[in-house]
C-alpha cells in the first residue's frame, strides 16, 4: 500500500532536505512541496492526500492555523516540523501525529513516518491491500520516544482527558500517550475494540463476563455506561 503526502515549508533547504527523505521511502508517494500554508489548503481540498508534514513557523497563516482550517475540510494526518519545542503540547491537542524538532534527522523522520503509514492503514480498515486484515501493531508517543504496540495484547484503553492510558495483556503498567480516545475509537473501532463508556474502550477478545453495567476484560472490571449497553452487548454476543 502506497500512502501520499504533501510537505509545507518557507524555508526552502529545510524543504529540499525532506523532499529528498520522502525520495527514499518507497512506500510513500510525495504529491507536491509547498512554501505557503494557503496554497497547501486549497490542493488538499482538490487533491484529498493521507499526510502533510508542516513546519509550524511560517508567514501569514502558521502551522497551527492551517491545521485547525484543515480539520474542518479533511482527515489528512499531520505531522509538524519545527525548529521550537515549545508547540509540542499545543500540537498534540490538534490530534497532529507526530512533532519533530530540527535539525531532522532521517531516522526520526522514518520513525514518524512510520506511525503515520500505521494510522493510515488502520484508518483505511486494510493493509498492503488486505481489506479485512488486522493490524498487526501501532506506534504511540509515549515518554518521548515512538513506542510499537502490538493491537492484539491491548487489553483495554482508559481516557484520561487529553491522555489515554494503554493496558496490556501480562503487562503491569500501562503505556500512557497524549492522545485522546476518540481517535482510537476510529481507528480500532472495526478490529475487534468496543467503546463501552466514555472513558474506556476495550478489546472483545479478552472479555470474560459482562452484565448490564459492567465488563471483566481478563482481570479488570470496567464500567458500562447506559449509552452503550445496547451497542456492547450485541458486539459481545457476535464474539
Amino acid at each position: 500500500m502506497s500512502c501520499s503526502l504533501i510537505l509545507l515549508d518557507d524555508e526552502p533547504l529545510a524543504l529540499s532536505l525532506l523532499e529528498n527523505y520522502v525520495l527514499k521511502k518507497k512506500d510513500w508517494e510525495l504529491k507536491a512541496s509547498f512554501n505557503d500554508a494557503q496554497f497547501a489548503l486549497d490542493y488538499i481540498q482538490k487533491h484529498p492526500v493521507d499526510l502533510i508534514i508542516s513546519d509550524i513557523n511560517m508567514p501569514d497563516i502558521s502551522g497551527i492555523e492551517m491545521v485547525e482550517q484543515l480539520k474542518k475540510i479533511s482527515k489528512t494526518l499531520v505531522i509538524f516540523i519545527t525548529a521550537y519545542k515549545e508547540h509540542a503540547i499545543q500540537s498534540y491537542e490538534l490530534d497532529v501525529i507526530d512533532y519533530i524538532v530540527k535539525p531532522v534527522s532521517f531516522s526520526r523522520f522514518e520513525k514518524a513516518l512510520a506511525k503515520a503509514r500505521e494510522q493510515i492503514i488502520l484508518r483505511s480498515g486494510f493493509e498492503e491491500g488486505q481489506k479485512d486484515a488486522k493490524p498487526s501493531f501501532i506506534y504511540v508517543f509515549s515518554e518521548y520516544q515512538q513506542v510499537k504496540i502490538d493491537v492484539s495484547e491491548i487489553v483495554y484503553l482508559q481516557s484520561m482527558g487529553d491522555y489515554v492510558k494503554i493496558f496490556l495483556a501480562k503487562v503491569p503498567k500501562p503505556i500512557i500517550t497524549l492522545e485522546r480516545i476518540k481517535n482510537f475509537e476510529e481507528s480500532l473501532g472495526p478490529k475487534g475494540f468496543i467503546r463501552i463508556h466514555r472513558s474506556y474502550m476495550v478489546n472483545t477478545e479478552y472479555v470474560v463476563s459482562f452484565s448490564r453495567t459492567k465488563l471483566m476484560a481478563e482481570n479488570t472490571w470496567l464500567p458500562i455506561s447506559q449509552s452503550q449497553l445496547a451497542i456492547t452487548i450485541a458486539a459481545l454476543k457476535q464474539k
